[in-house]
C-alpha cells in the first residue's frame, strides 16, 4: 500500500498501521485496550481514505476514456 500510495501518505499509513495492530491486540490480547474516542477516529480517516481511494480510481477510469 505504501509504494501504491506514494510518500504523501506515509504518516496515513504508518497510523493505519499502528491501528490495526491495537485492534489484534484488544481482540485477540487486552480487553479496553482501544477507546471510544480512537475508534470514532479511525472510523473518519478509514473513510476519508476509502474516498480518497475512489477517487483516484475514478480520475484513472476518466483519464482511460
Amino acid at each position: 500500500m505504501r509504494v501504491a500510495m506514494g510518500k504523501d501518505l506515509e504518516d496515513l499509513m504508518t497510523y493505519f498501521d499502528r491501528m490495526r495492530n491495537k485492534r489484534h491486540r484488544a481482540i485477540y490480547e487486552t480487553a479496553g485496550l482501544i477507546t471510544q474516542t480512537e475508534a470514532r477516529n479511525i472510523l473518519e480517516q478509514a473513510e476519508a481514505f476509502v474516498a480518497m481511494i475512489r477517487e483516484k480510481l475514478t480520475k484513472g477510469t476518466d483519464a482511460e476514456a
